[in-house]
């Protein structure tokens, strides 16, 4: 590619998202994507809901990706999946591929060279996560909020066979015996017959301290197993209690082999701009992770929908004014979003709090 339109610095899946339909809605942009990784570092089970594929283009190829996600485009707001990260990134880099955007496998160090290697880029667009570079050079890291609201002790593990969500009143009961509210999703099943599944406890912030710091911690990096000596005794309680509860309900079959261990901490941050213009320089931007990030699991939905209307401003280069609806489109979800983090943060604070006031006003024998 001799003449480089616009670089994407990270190649996850907003970018892929952002990318594809950019190349969409305009061929002749010549786009590139810089990703230090060749894998998807990240492989968890999330839900993707239909409202975030909302504008984007009604191009066959789009319809057909939605399609491979479970989702059904023509419900709006009622349709959702559980899906792997991993599959949904290798979907979408099929797309972009077939596109003719072209990849660069590299860690950037410095995002302001990319000016010397592509002199004539327009936009370059920091896609590249929670710790972003593009973010902390260019817009120096300055940040209009970042709060902790919640920690999580999350579970994975293989169910041999098949495996299912289960009724939120069993969740709620099996909460309120393990004092820990807990959560479950389910995965689509592999060619094995195999069934992904993941288990959340919500912990306190000193529990989610002793996991996190002692040796190297229960990280998505390095996950523990059930035979942690250092894992607390009360989660690994719940933990067992969880999964004896599926087996006896639902015939659930988990492989203990496969049990991944590790902590999150459920937080929101948001850049303080999204956009920076000068004159006669490539504009930057920010996208995903990179601009905004929030709880409960919603970033990846939140950057896809962003990454509709950047890719809408990408192909339209000739109307700079795009940029700054844009701008103004972060600024409100941003605000939206941490509200409803806020909301739900003191939703499960409350309930939590039943759930103590529960264990506390029964005897042992009650249970």
């Amino acid at each position: 590619m001799t003449s480089v339109d616009i670089c994407f610095v990270g190649g996850g899946p907003v970018a892929l998202w952002t990318a594809a339909q950019a190349k969409i809605r305009d061929p002749n942009l010549n786009i590139v994507i810089i990703e230090q990784r060749t894998e998807y570092a990240r492989d968890h089970v999330l839900k993707l809901n239909s409202e975030s594929f909302l504008g984007a283009p009604a191009d066959k190829r789009i319809n057909n990706l939605i399609k491979e996600f479970r989702i059904n485009r023509m419900l709006p707001f009622f349709s959702s999946s559980y899906i792997r990260t991993k599959e949904i990134e290798e979907k979408l880099k099929r797309l972009v591929t077939d596109l003719g955007v072209q990849f660069v496998n590299e860690k950037v160090e410095d995002p302001r060279s990319l000016k010397e290697r592509y002199p004539n880029v327009k936009v370059i667009v920091g896609s590249d996560g929670a710790h972003s570079i593009v973010r902390k050079q260019i817009f120096h890291n300055e940040l209009q909020t970042k709060e902790s609201y919640k920690y999580i002790c999350e579970v994975k593990y293989t169910a041999v066979g098949k495996a299912q969500q289960m009724n939120d009143l069993k969740i709620k009961l099996n909460s309120s015996r393990n004092d820990l509210l807990i959560t479950d999703h389910v995965g689509k099943s592999d060619k094995d017959g195999n069934t992904p599944v993941t288990l959340r406890f919500f912990i306190n912030k000193t529990t989610y301290q002793q996991m996190y710091q002692l040796g190297e911690g229960a990280t998505a990096k390095h996950p523990w197993n059930l035979d942690e000596s250092q894992l607390p005794k009360n989660v690994k309680k719940s933990i067992e209690n969880m999964i004896k509860m599926r087996q006896k309900e639902q015939d659930e079959v988990a492989d203990l082999n496969s049990i991944k261990i590790s902590t999150l901490e459920l937080g929101a941050y948001a850049s303080r701009r999204f956009v920076i213009r000068e004159k006669n320089k490539p504009t930057w931007c920010l996208v995903g992770d990179a601009a905004l990030g929030v709880p409960f699991f919603r970033s990846l939905n939140n950057g896809f929908k962003s990454g509709t209307v950047l890719a809408r401003t990408l192909a339209n280069l000739d109307k700079p004014y795009l940029f700054s609806y844009y701008e103004n489109y972060q600024q409100r979800l941003t605000f939206q979003e941490t509200t409803i983090a806020k909301v739900k943060s003191y939703a499960i604070s409350l309930f939590e709090g039943i759930i103590h006031f529960f264990n506390r006003s029964i005897t042992p024998i009650d249970r």
